[in-house]
């Protein structure tokens, strides 16, 4: 009665009867069914209780028998009518045994439809075979050797088959090389003759006319576009290796579609994903189905129907708790009706037309918390709203008054804003800790800016404020209304020509420089800016040009003469430049290159046309002191050198104290060498190995000791003292220049070939620019007297290069090639 009533809700009256008389007709309903069987789960049409098969909708009482292994129309017979009868042919000469059956739905390799054989093991004998002299029934009519055709038949290639072309008719007559059978289409290949595997090589083998007919080796392939594993038995191909792309079998549903052959899992998508010839059946993704009796959209979970495609009055919700009133469902609006509207187990809650009542715990008349929302009028403490901020104080609400308290008493989302007892606060912009008294705001606690003190005149610059210190700068420092007040002032001078230089006469007292004036009073004549301590001297006027008080200085102004004069009466001018406003000079001062030019016009025994002698001195002024053509060097006089060889180089290491001249000309003195040039730090690092090896005095860390006597009275005694008769010389004192004398007791430096003699600050060896140094710490110095470089040992042991004067004597390394 329930599927009735069902059914008539679901279709309708008439629908109804129609379905009731199919029933009636097929002998499908039964008044004493079992209601649970009473349901059709594969919807074939059929109810449970007359279907073998209610989970799969290929199998019904009127469905089909196909042959697949499975009772398709419930008449408890398998593969009926749609199999076929198979018989073992295993002499393959197309006659099966008749003893030996196999029922099958596909044609079997070795089996043939028919059971005619009547040797199955001898491929010559089978109905209609022609018969031999062989003691056989060939042809299978129970007779032998009975109307020959013919007898023995040549058997040239020994195969056992005769050539039919060669017979002999009397089946007593005995031949070597005949056989009883005339099977063989060419006798001159032992690989042909009736009953042979047919092979793929384009030859006849087994005698049936065709040549390689399909067989094991030559047979149908099938296309596999999709790469499943599963051919297209649409697209088939014959051949004896399988071609690419093609496989053996022919099951694929779909070849177009990878996802859809006989394994392929079956899916909720209108399509036969495994080939069954079913669709969507015993899918592996049904959906749960609810049915919704009111039409509201939601479903009840007491019927359920678990399938592909959604059923009429079923949707996929199953959330209704009354599947019969359309307005209840989990998506309807609560009303006070006492019934739960939107499924949520609660009725009346938060319904419309409800009240929403809060907790007042502290009786102020605003409430607070979560709403409860009632039909019916709340009696207790509750507020119509939720305003309160602490239901906890009746002071604090949105009616309270906001204090300084750190406490919202307004409720207003903020604490101690605009409250009544609060402070005013002055921006201090400038950091000074003075605020501006036009910039401020209210708050119960300082703000970050902002100050207590608003006297700040200028809140934009942080040297201005009520403590500031007066200064001259024009402008009101201390904030006391009045602007450079108690301020010392300078005395100022008009400068009338903007030169820089003021009038000494015309004087103003500020603290501040007035414009046009400035603050000295050396100009001697304000009305022209060509005259001042800064301008030119003029010999070509008689003017005091820069103010010195004297007119035509020769040596300041600018268009004076400048040249050399002969000083020492030797015929030769030299020595200092000088300057006259006349043209008095032997020399001008272009001239310094000239053959005449003097090199010592002090000395009048040194000119171009002295003699070179062997004195130390440039006498010939070329450049050369004592060259080696007046100083040569002797066994007496030659400077004690130790030999030494490094990376293709030979050195000499000169202990002789000499100035640099002298070493330079020691070195010169040996044919190939001249004083070392040090090119990189490798070089620099060989040399101080050498120079370790020496025993020197250390001057500069020397410790005052009480060893010896004190006999010049210099402080140093003769322990430490290099000559203790002399009190200049002592550890540490001053190098006297040009004197040959080592002062400071020190003998811890060797001469190189590194100077600027030619131009000062460019140091080279020998004419070449160095690329390379290790200068000390302070060196080379801007002394323009100091033009030599030492390597010198310092107090912390560590050998660096100084420069200094060229006179004082010293050790001195040579270099020369190997």
């Amino acid at each position: 009665m329930s599927l009735l009533v069902l059914m008539m809700s679901m279709c309708g009256c008439d629908k109804m009867f129609v379905f009731l008389f199919l029933l009636a007709c097929s002998g499908h309903g039964s008044k004493d069914a079992d209601p649970q069987n009473d349901i059709d789960a594969d919807q074939d049409g059929f109810l449970a209780s007359e279907d073998c098969d209610d989970s799969n909708a290929g199998v019904n009482p009127a469905a089909t028998e196909r042959c697949d292994g499975i009772d398709n129309n419930c008449n408890q017979e398998i593969d009926e009518g749609v199999a076929t009868t198979y018989y073992l042919d295993g002499d393959q000469d197309g006659f099966g045994d008749l003893a030996v059956e196999v029922t099958s739905c596909e044609g079997l390799s070795g089996y043939v439809t028919n059971g005619n054989d009547c040797n199955d093991s001898n491929a010559t004998a089978y109905p209609g075979a022609e018969e031999f002299c062989d003691e056989i029934d060939n042809d299978c009519d129970d007779e032998i050797d009975e109307d020959l055709v013919v007898g023995l038949f040549r058997d040239v290639d020994e195969d056992g088959f005769g050539d039919p072309a060669t017979p002999l008719t009397d089946c007593t007559q005995a031949a070597d090389g005949y056989v009883y059978n005339s099977q063989d289409c060419d006798d001159n290949n032992a690989e042909v003759y009736i009953g042979a595997i047919e092979v793929c090589d384009e030859i006849d083998n087994d005698c049936d006319g065709d040549i390689d007919e399909l067989s094991q080796v030559n047979r149908l392939w099938y296309a596999d576009e999709d790469q499943d594993g599963f051919g297209n038995p649409d697209v088939a191909l014959a051949a004896c290796e399988q071609p690419e792309g093609y496989i053996d079998n022919a099951y694929d549903c779909d070849d177009a579609d990878g996802l859809q052959h006989p394994n392929g899992t079956e899916i909720c998508n209108q399509e036969d994903d495994n080939c069954d010839g079913i669709i969507d059946i015993d899918a592996v993704d049904p959906l749960d189905y609810f049915q919704d009796l009111d039409n509201d959209g939601y479903g009840t979970v007491l019927v359920k129907i678990t399938q592909c495609d959604q059923p009429v009055g079923y949707v996929l919700d199953a959330t209704d708790c009354d599947d019969g009133n359309s307005y209840i469902h989990p998506n309807a609006e609560e009303l006070c009706n006492e019934l739960d509207d939107d499924c949520d187990s609660t009725i009346d809650e938060n319904a419309l037309g409800s009240t929403a009542y809060y907790d007042d715990l502290d009786g102020d008349g605003y409430g607070s918390g979560a709403a409860t929302n009632s039909c019916t009028e709340l009696v207790g403490s509750f507020s119509l709203n939720n305003l309160d901020c602490d239901d906890g104080d009746a002071t604090q609400n949105p009616q309270g008054i906001e204090v300084c308290n750190g406490e919202d008493d307004n409720c207003n989302g903020a604490s101690d804003d605009n409250a009544n007892d609060a402070s005013i606060w002055y921006a201090d912009t400038d950091g000074d800790t003075y605020g501006d008294p036009l910039s401020w705001d209210l708050g119960c606690t300082v703000p970050s800016g902002y100050v207590a003190d608003g006297t700040d005149c200028n809140d934009l610059d942080g040297a201005i404020h009520p403590a500031a210190a007066e200064i001259c700068n024009q402008i009101d420092d201390d904030c006391n209304f009045q602007i450079d007040n108690g301020v010392p002032t300078s005395i100022w001078y008009l400068d009338s020509d903007g030169d820089g230089y003021g009038d000494i006469t015309n004087v103003m007292q500020r603290c501040y420089q007035p414009a046009g004036r400035v603050a000295n009073n050396e100009d001697c004549n304000d009305a022209e800016p060509n005259i001042s301590p800064a301008a030119d001297e003029l010999c070509a006027d008689t003017v005091d040009n820069n103010c010195d008080g004297t007119i035509n200085e020769p040596n300041t102004a600018i268009d004076a003469f400048a040249g050399y004069l002969d000083t020492d009466g030797d015929g030769f001018a030299g020595g200092v430049l000088q300057y006259d406003c006349d043209d008095i000079f032997v020399l001008s001062d272009q001239e310094t290159s000239s053959p005449d030019f003097d090199c010592n016009d002090e000395d009048i025994e040194v000119n171009p046309d002295a003699v070179e002698i062997c004195d130390a001195v440039d006498n010939d002024c070329d450049g050369n002191a004592d060259s080696s053509s007046v100083c040569p060097c002797t066994s007496t006089d030659c400077p004690t050198c130790d030999f030494e060889t490094y990376n293709g180089s030979n050195y000499l290491f000169c202990t002789s104290d000499s100035a640099w001249d002298f070493a330079k000309g020691g070195c010169i003195s040996h044919p190939g060498y001249a004083l070392v040039t040090i090119d990189d730090q490798a070089e620099h690092d060989w040399l101080v190995t050498i120079m370790d090896t020496y025993n020197y005095n250390y001057s500069d860390s020397f410790a005052v000791s009480t060893s010896g006597v004190d006999s010049d009275g210099d402080g140093f005694y003769s322990g430490d003292d290099c000559d203790d008769t002399d009190d200049t010389i002592y550890p540490g004192a001053p190098e006297i220049p040009r004197d040959g004398v080592h002062q400071d007791c020190d003998d811890t430096y060797w001469w190189t070939g590194l100077n600027d003699k030619v131009q000062e600050g460019m140091w080279d060896w020998h004419g070449t620019y160095t690329q390379f140094f290790n200068w000390g710490i302070g060196y080379p110095t801007t002394n323009t007297d100091s033009n030599c470089v030492s390597l010198h040992l310092s107090p912390t042991g560590i050998w660096e290069w100084i420069d200094g004067d060229c006179y004082t004597p010293h050790a001195f390394i040579c270099e020369g090639e190997l």
